[in-house]
């Protein structure tokens, strides 16, 4: 079995308290993806705020509740050990923000994250790798993105229990099965934008790539991540190829690849493994950047079955919006994300369930214009996120 990992890494699963409402049926589970952008610019700013009280926190909490999931995936809220998941968790779902009850989580993974992460490379080619944190050129050399450690990153909370956890945050890029590396196009060499004892050294995921159990049915097998958005870099396309490859880890995983994850543990995800991949891929099959064949090859696995999640909001925004969104050719229903008018609307979170499950309910939040659930998501004019979330109820077997 080829090595993926050498360094192992804790992670704890935490039973925070007993679940308050009644547990869903033993088969059932509805399923929430939401990147709710609750990154800050500097270490402990997102914390200090929710313990102080955040109406962009009570807005998400709010819509949360309404979704009423029994699994919540979150992108974009800073994993640092678990202290400012708790506070969101304990101070803002657990808190009736309107109609909806309040939402006990019990069990909650926030695991370490790649961001911010000093590479010891110059990965962004400014001559230098040594950039004080908090600048962005501290973390374009960075193995994953952040300008400080555990920026943007991802956490699931569960009404039911979590087991197994593997993280795959330290699995290399090299590794990656028909890994391909970003090309420097001002010479003939092929992938030689960095060199090879960099291409050795790099982390194949941004943030994390994480597969835990949810104790439903059989068991369900969520598979989480949050690659990097395939622009805000050169003709070398390093973020495209970057995206490409964290989204090529779970195709891979989902042939039977077998990996090593940060605990030093060999895992492979079982033949016959009910599973559902979730989180912001940054990746739309048909519109916007981004090597496509990436995400259809995940999206059109013979292992998965695409639900298609919708919104009617969504459509009547790319028609209201304009723009970028009149050249599109995806269907706009599909669309998750509202990326500005030069580039649309695209669909980019994921909630994409193996073909065994029997899917009761997909859809986007994405309210419609004038409605009411439309107010709840503004804060002070501004959207709660530029992300909405992604609702999937499905039945798992037994």
């Amino acid at each position: 079995m080829q090595r993926l990992m050498t360094v192992a890494v804790a992670l704890t699963l935490c039973a925070i308290a007993t679940p308050t409402r009644a547990e869903p049926a033993a088969d059932t589970i509805t399923l929430v993806t939401f990147n709710v952008s609750m990154y800050r610019d500097t270490p402990g700013a997102l914390l200090a705020e929710l313990q102080a009280g955040s109406a962009q926190a009570r807005a998400v909490a709010r819509i949360v509740q309404h979704l009423r999931p029994d699994v919540l995936i979150l992108n974009e809220i800073d994993a640092d050990g678990g202290a400012t998941l708790d506070a969101f968790a304990d101070g803002y779902l657990a808190v009736q923000q309107g109609r909806a009850p309040a939402l006990s989580f019990p069990y909650r993974l926030a695991p370490p994250s790649n961001t911010g992460e000093p590479s010891g490379h110059d990965l962004d080619h400014d001559g230098r790798h040594d950039h004080a944190p908090g600048s962005r050129a501290y973390g374009a050399d960075a193995f994953g993105f952040g300008v400080y450690r555990g920026q943007y990153g991802l956490a699931v909370l569960s009404r039911l229990p979590l087991r197994d956890p593997h993280t795959f945050a330290e699995t290399r890029w090299a590794d990656l099965p028909g890994a391909r590396f970003p090309d420097d196009p001002s010479t003939p060499a092929p992938e030689d934008f960095w060199t090879p004892d960099v291409r050795e050294a790099l982390r194949l995921s941004s943030k994390t790539h994480l597969d835990v159990t949810v104790d439903v049915g059989r068991g369900l097998h969520l598979l989480v991540s949050h690659p990097t958005p395939p622009v805000f870099d050169g003709a070398e396309d390093r973020n495209g190829w970057r995206n490409a490859a964290e989204l090529g880890l779970w195709t891979a995983y989902l042939d039977g690849a077998p990996l090593v994850d940060d605990a030093d543990a060999a895992v492979t995800l079982p033949a016959d493994a009910s599973f559902v991949i979730a989180g912001d891929l940054n990746a739309d099959p048909v519109d916007g950047d981004g090597h496509k064949d990436a995400i259809r090859a995940l999206a059109e696995h013979p292992r998965a079955a695409d639900a298609k999640p919708t919104s009617r909001g969504a459509v009547e925004a790319a028609a209201r919006e304009g723009e970028a969104n009149l050249t599109h050719r995806g269907d706009p229903a599909l669309d998750t994300v509202d990326v500005g008018p030069k580039v649309g609307n695209l669909r980019l979170d994921w909630l994409l369930p193996s073909f065994d499950l029997h899917v009761v309910r997909a859809e986007v939040f994405w309210p419609r214009e004038g409605s009411r659930q439309a107010a709840w998501w503004r804060v002070d004019g501004e959207p709660v996120s530029d992300h909405h979330p992604v609702r999937l109820k499905v039945r798992v077997p037994r």
